[in-house]
C-alpha cells in the first residue's frame, strides 16, 4: 500500500471493546483513531474503497469522520481551509 498511497499509515484502525471473565463482550472496529502528543495531532480516519467508489464521494466521507476529532481538537475550519487548497493543487 505504500507504492499506492505514498506515506505510512502507522497505526490507523484497531479494536475497541469489553470482555469479561465469562467471555461475554462487545468489540467494533476503529474506523477513527488519533495520536495526540503535546502541541501535535495525527489523525486517521479509514474508507471502504471498492471498485465502485466515487473518489469525491469517498473523500467527502473521510472528511465527515474526521471532522468528530477536528471539532474536538477546534481546529476544523483551519483542516477544511487546508483541504481545499490540496484538492485544488491535485485537480
Amino acid at each position: 500500500m505504500h507504492s499506492l498511497e505514498g506515506e505510512s499509515r502507522d497505526f490507523f484502525s484497531g479494536i475497541v471493546g469489553w470482555c469479561d471473565k465469562h467471555g461475554n463482550g462487545e468489540w467494533v472496529v476503529v474506523i477513527r483513531s488519533g495520536e495526540i502528543s503535546a502541541n501535535h495531532a495525527r489523525l486517521f480516519a479509514g474508507a471502504g474503497i471498492v471498485a465502485a467508489s466515487d473518489p469525491t464521494a469517498e473523500w467527502l466521507e473521510t472528511e465527515a469522520k474526521l471532522s468528530t476529532m477536528l471539532n474536538a481538537l477546534e481546529s476544523n475550519q483551519t483542516y477544511h481551509q487546508l483541504s481545499q487548497i490540496k484538492m485544488r493543487a491535485t485537480a
